[in-house]
């Protein structure tokens, strides 16, 4: 029913005495340059009126700012699109079934400045005879125009432009809001206001050859309707002067004209003005929302449950649900879970707030949930077990379900427990879920920390040697206490520190016996056998180094051992037999190094042993060789021959005002060409005390280097040119030989190379001077594998000729893509195949901008861009 009201409606307002057919429209134009206007004239009509179609050509006037005619142009072919005509309401989806289209129509045209600006101007007839708002509406027609302020004020202005239609339909007695914000290109201040629409045209010229000079009348409002009441609205409708934000509830039904107009400031002057003619269709729109949930109310609910609530609402997209105990929910299907035990009666509002708005309620029961309380567990020795039991409020419980780590399985069924162990230490969870008679369960966890049972351990005891009294270490864990009986019953005493020394009464063999214990686990006890033994020690005494020549050593021994022990002195690899001696006598080594000398004493199951190290310095001799002669830079490398001294300084004159202190050989860098005198002194601080000097006269002997460079003409070239002139500019240099990568060597220093393929190729430069020096200079060269060419303007004219943009691209190419630009760096077209042309259906003239990147067969990668013209 209600669909058929609506298209009964439009189908009434759109009947024709003469070309009823305007809805609305406005005009703009935006500054392109070169006091060229890109101008574009909007209009709207009813196609479904017998009215006539949009003007092939339309006629657009120009006048002066004191209203002269200065030109009229066609603007022709407008391009035409349906208008969304879908009434704005929220009850229901009804299409407004009316027919709306849109006729664009954009053309540059060229104004040079003037003192007065200018008035742009197109005037067509009729509107719709049904419209309400108006009098005598089918008498009027309706002008859209647009000021260009003279120069003196604001120089290549553009004017606002709206940034969205307003809908054909409203719904009546239903709240609307329509943003008509603008755009300015200028950044200047926007102004918006209601305005009345210009009249223009008449039924006997509904399409003048020209439109009249401005001023321009206006439409004449019906009683009751003004400027600033256009549309029959409770409340009325309203404009935001700063944002253009239009809100207000239409009260009646029909078809309304309404104006906008946005005005553009700039330093709180005004400098134009678009004004904008639209026509609202007000229809009425039935309620059809339906408020409908599952019914889940059987049975009884058990306390912290929690419960999804099933929408089979209708034509509805705000949902309010009230569950009856102070919580609600705006979600489409919630889930809730009741606050407490008793009866609820939940309710579901269906678009809540709306005139349509719709409700349904169920009562829904929740029965108590019984609650246990599980006990601090208690330890059961010596297995480390524990007694569990559970408590609280068990009313008309019949079941018991534990969950427990335990290696004996997860899960109990008995409501109290005894004996459980646990399967490992630390952080668990005992988990107890009861049940009633009524299917309710309460559960409740009991965050436990099974304890670490106490592990006894003593660390072993390695020196059986080390005397009657002896450290003991516990290494025990998880423990609190400790308890140590040494088993010795010459000296009974116990202790309980951790790290305990005891005194044994005599030498032999002991059962040592640890106790470690715990106030929350029990006690671990472990043994071990000790073997005790007396102290056995040796020490030598440390040895002054000698020189090689007359040396004479003398070691004597000092410890704690008796007449019962055996020595054994070793020399290291010096070749001196071993002495069982205590004291060897004077010892003589044959040659210079460094030998450790040991003593090893034993004592019956006992042995010690110590050593010290004797130095054996030869006297120093100091000398060095090196490679002579080089090319400047010349890095020279003195390799050091000294031998003799211990622990020796050294000091380097390299016989160019440097010098060095590094022990052993060294490098040095001669820059400079010339001969060099190079004297080492080296000390000997340890064992044999002196110094020597060693001077060699010209000992580097440095000649002067060449330096490579030269020129490559062109820098690169490409497959139609493929060669290069390449010209030596090296200092010092007697012979030139080129490496061309791919070719043959070159032994000129000018030479030209041709190619005969394209690629990267690398050209190396080798110079020598007469002193046989030399140095080498690499440069790339490019040649590549195709060749471009790009035109600089294409025309719009469609006369054959230059209508398209198509780079020519030569050689074998591998990839390929083109993109072009409109002057705003907005994509216009875009491919990936070569040869592909972009022609232009729709442009605007002017300078447009490409890319194209190309890679060729020798994977030579190029990006081409640049700008060409497009002309009419």
């Amino acid at each position: 029913m209600c669909r058929w009201l609506l298209i009964s409606l439009l189908v009434v307002f759109s009947f024709d005495l003469k070309s009823f057919h305007i809805v609305g429209g406005e005009i703009t134009y935006q500054y392109l340059g070169n006091d060229t206007y890109e101008v574009t004239l909007i209009v709207y009509r009813d196609c479904l009126s017998a009215g006539a179609p949009f003007d092939n050509p339309a006629s657009i006037g120009v006048f002066n700012g004191v209203g002269q005619l200065e030109e009229v142009f066609s603007f022709d072919s407008p391009f035409i699109t349906p208008v969304e005509t879908t009434v704005d309401f929220s009850c229901t989806d009804i299409n407004a079934s009316a027919c709306v289209e849109k006729g664009v129509y954009i053309q540059t045209i060229n104004l040079p400045p003037n003192a007065t600006g200018y008035y742009i101007a197109y005037q067509r007839c009729c509107r719709n005879s049904t419209i309400q708002n108006l009098v005598n509406p089918d008498e009027f027609g309706a002008t859209y125009a647009a000021f260009i302020p003279p120069a003196s004020l604001a120089e290549g202005n553009s004017s606002p432009v709206f940034n969205d239609l307003p809908p054909i339909g409203l719904c009546s007695d239903l709240p609307f809001s329509f943003d008509h914000g603008a755009t300015d290109a200028d950044g200047d201040s926007l102004v918006y206001e209601f305005c009345t629409p210009y009249n223009g045209a008449s039924q006997d010229v509904p399409q003048p050859a020209s439109p009249s000079s401005p001023p321009w009348s206006t439409v004449a409002w019906a009683g009751g309707f003004g400027v600033d009441y256009q549309i029959s609205s409770d409340p009325e409708f309203t404009i935001d002067p700063q944002t253009g934000l239009m809100e207000g509830t239409p009260d009646e039904l029909g078809q309304y004209v309404m104006g906008v107009c946005v005005k553009e400031y700039r330093d709180g002057q005004l400098l134009s003005e678009v004004r904008r003619d639209f026509q609202f269709n007000v229809v009425a729109c039935p309620s059809a929302i339906l408020a409908s949930f599952s019914d889940l109310s059987f049975g009884i609910y058990c306390e912290g449950i929690e419960i999804e609530f099933e929408n089979l609402s209708a034509n509805a997209d705000d949902f309010l649900w009230n569950f009856g105990d102070g919580f609600s929910s705006t979600e489409f299907q919630p889930t809730h879970t009741f606050n407490g035990v008793g009866e609820y009666t939940v309710m579901l509002i269906s678009q809540p707030g709306d005139p349509c708005a719709d409700t349904s309620t169920v009562v829904y029961e929740v029965a108590p949930n019984p609650s246990p309380l599980i006990m601090e567990p208690e330890l059961v020795c010596p297995d480390n077990a524990y007694d569990i039991s559970v408590a609280g409020e068990l009313t008309d419980v019949v079941a018991y379900v534990w969950n427990i780590d335990s290696p004996d399985g997860p899960e109990f069924f008995d409501q109290n427990l005894e004996a459980i162990q646990f399967s490992s230490p630390g952080l668990t969870y005992i988990d107890v879920s009861v049940f009633n008679s009524n299917g309710c369960a309460g559960e409740y966890t009991l965050p436990f920390t099974v304890p670490d049972p106490p592990v006894a351990t003593i660390a072993t005891v390695f020196d059986a040697c080390q005397g009657l009294t002896i450290e003991f270490e516990s290494l025990s864990q998880f423990s609190d206490y400790l308890s140590w009986d040494f088993g010795d019953p010459g000296n009974p005493v116990t202790s309980s520190a951790a790290n305990p020394t005891h005194n044994f009464s005599q030498s032999g063999l002991f059962t040592v016996t640890l106790t470690a214990g715990s106030d929350v686990a029990c006690p671990d006890e472990t043994s071990m056998e000790v073997e005790v033994n007396p102290d056995l020690e040796i020490d030598l005494l440390p040895i002054e180094p000698q020189c090689l020549p007359g040396n004479a050593f003398t070691f004597e021994a000092i410890g704690n051992y008796t007449d019962n022990a055996t020595f054994v002195w070793s020399f290291d690899d010096s070749g001196i037999a071993e002495s069982t001696a205590e004291n060897p006598g004077t010892v003589t080594f044959d040659e210079e190094g460094t030998y450790q000398v040991m003593l090893t004493v034993t004592e019956g199951s006992c042995q010690a042993a110590d050593g010290e190290y004797v130095y054996v310095v030869d006297v120093l001799d100091v000398d060095f060789v090196t490679e002579s002669a080089g090319c400047a830079p010349y890095e020279a490398y003195f390799f050091d021959q000294t031998t003799g001294g211990a622990d020796n300084n050294y000091s380097w004159n390299f016989g160019d005002e440097t010098g060095a202190d590094f022990p052993g050989s060294v490098g040095h860098t001669y820059n400079q060409p010339g001969n060099y005198t190079v004297t080492l002194t080296v000390e000997s601080t340890f064992g044999c005390l002196g110094q020597e000097t060693l001077t060699v006269e010209n000992a580097i002997i440095v000649s002067p280097s060449p330096t490579a460079d030269f020129i490559l003409d062109p820098p690169f070239s490409d497959i139609n040119s493929p060669s290069v002139q390449v010209t030596s500019t090296a200092l010092g240099a007697e012979e030139c030989v080129y490496l061309v990568e791919g070719n043959p060597p070159v032994f000129d220093c000018d030479f030209t190379q041709e190619f005969l393929t394209g690629g990267e190729y690398t050209i190396t430069q080798v110079v020598t001077n007469e002193y046989g020096c030399e140095d080498r200079l690499e440069a790339p060269f490019r040649v590549n594998g195709h060749a471009f060419y790009a035109p600089n303007a294409i025309t719009l004219n469609q006369d054959g000729l230059n209508d398209f943009f198509l780079p020519i691209v030569a050689g074998e190419i591998e990839e390929y893509r083109m993109v072009i630009f409109d002057r705003w760096g907005k994509v216009l077209f875009e491919t990936d195949e070569v040869g592909v042309p972009w022609v232009p259906e729709y442009a605007h003239v002017g300078m447009h901008a490409y890319k194209v990147w190309v890679r060729d067969s020798y994977n030579t990668r190029e990006l081409y861009e640049g700008t060409f013209l497009l002309l009419r």
